[in-house]
């Protein structure tokens, strides 16, 4: 019995040794580093991507900078909160993120992802995210900046800028005169320039309130250094020889045909009266602008026939005097005006005409210190208010 378990165990001991053998040696039976396989990221040396092992065998865990995920080791660098729940690819916690394609046929999704993609027949993706066509230009009615793909419709000289595609004055930057009309400084100043219908009434094209409206022009050609023995103050200066333009809205207040210049001489004769309800003076001084505050104002002038043609008798306003006891004068004098008639009188609206001007500044009611004559464009609209 001894003798066969003694044969047993050396046969078990040969046999571990050609195991061993078999496994691959360097040919004296010795295991190498060279002879042993890596599996499951096990670079075989002394470490991984991830966890570390050493020479012994045992895998070291390896969270540095990391929230969650693998350790490297089979284990876990730790778990997501439920505000931050997904374990992104740098192993750091962040929000979930949804998807957002409601409404859009292409482009980002918002997170990283696509909404769709444009078929043949519509390529181009918009800012929309909407399918459409291949974008034409459209230049319709600009000189000047975008055509809506990424190209020009023209550009300005160097002493104007681009503003609503058309090229003006850098002082019209600034200036916004709504829908129904475009900027102008073409005279030195800004001016909304506006459509039928619509008035520059505080430098914004708009419907006007006032039952008649004169809108014009003029320009002071004369402006004496003394006025009945009193030195000019120089009021009109900044206006002289300078275009100014104005809108003046007022409302009829009464008619009288006993009134008129001459004892009503002439046959037949209307004075009409009535109440300043606008009033606007572009191109001067912001003095001589507050100077012309006369909303409320009376105006008057006297209408005639006489032999057979329509005569304006002129427009004559004063303001009320400042603190100081100044006052100012606005006068258009009588002129020949192509007035259609209706029973007999003339008709007060929709006509226009040229004529002479005279502004004045009082010092008192017999004292006059600034003159100044010009001439004068006006237009005269009759509304439907």
């Amino acid at each position: 019995m001894r003798h066969s378990r003694l044969i047993f165990t050396g046969f078990m001991v040969l046999s571990g040794l050609f195991f061993l053998v078999g496994c691959g040696t360097d040919g004296d039976g010795i295991l190498t580093g060279q002879d042993l396989t890596a599996s499951d990221g096990l670079v075989v040396g002394d470490s991984t991507l991830d966890g570390v092992f050493e020479n012994d065998g045992v895998c070291t865990a390896n969270c540095e900078g990391k929230e969650c995920g693998d350790d490297g080791c089979g284990g876990t660098c730790g778990s997501c909160p439920e505000a931050a729940p997904v374990c992104n690819e740098m192993q750091k916690c962040q929000v979930q993120c949804v998807p957002d394609c409601e409404g859009k046929e292409c482009g980002d999704d918002g997170c990283g992802g696509e909404c769709g993609t444009c078929p043949e027949a519509a390529p181009v993706c918009n800012e929309m995210q909407k399918c459409q066509g291949e974008c034409v230009p459209n230049c319709d009615g600009k000189d000047c900046g975008d055509d809506g793909c990424g190209g020009t419709c023209g550009s300005c000289t160097a002493l104007d800028v681009c503003s609503g595609g058309h090229c003006s004055s850098p002082l019209c930057v600034d200036v916004d005169c709504g829908e129904h009309g475009s900027c102008d400084a073409a005279d030195g100043y800004p001016l909304c320039t506006c459509d039928d219908g619509y008035f520059n009434l505080g430098m914004v094209c708009a419907k006007s309130s006032s039952n008649y409206v004169w809108t014009g022009d003029f320009t002071i050609t004369s402006n004496p250094e003394t006025v009945a023995g009193n030195l000019s103050a120089d009021v009109f200066d900044p206006i002289e020889n300078m275009p100014v333009a104005f809108v003046i809205g007022w409302d009829l207040n009464y008619t009288d045909e006993d009134s008129c210049w001459g004892g009503g001489e002439s046959s037949p004769c209307l004075q009409v009266a009535g109440f300043f309800s606008e009033f606007y003076l572009y191109g001067a001084s912001q003095e001589l602008v507050n100077a012309y505050d006369v909303i409320g104002h009376e105006l008057y002038f006297d209408l005639t026939t006489e032999y057979g043609e329509p005569r304006f008798g002129g427009i004559n306003f004063v303001t009320d005097p400042d603190p100081s006891g100044v006052f100012y004068g606005f006068e258009f004098k009588p002129f020949e005006w192509p007035l259609p008639l209706k029973d007999g009188y003339p008709v007060i609206g929709n006509v226009s005409a040229e004529t002479s001007i005279s502004l004045r500044r009082y010092l008192s009611p017999s004292s006059m210190s600034d003159k100044a004559d010009g001439t004068a464009h006006l237009e005269m609209y009759e509304l439907d208010n």
